[in-house]
């Protein structure tokens, strides 16, 4: 493996651990019924960023 290889594999691992923490932030949401928090994270990376920090994501 290439540096360059290697470089696209530990991109594409962040990639995927970003896509699973949203996925787990929406799937805590929907279970408590915050659908507008919902609509919020996705516009405002700042409160996405709180409610990661809340739910200890």
């Amino acid at each position: 493996m290439d540096y360059r290889s290697g470089m696209m594999s530990a991109e594409e691992r962040g990639e995927k651990r970003a896509d699973e923490r949203y996925s787990r932030l929406i799937q805590i949401l929907m279970s408590q019924k915050r659908m507008d928090d919902i609509g919020r994270i996705a516009a405002d990376a700042l409160y996405r960023k709180k409610l990661y920090q809340e739910f200890h994501l």
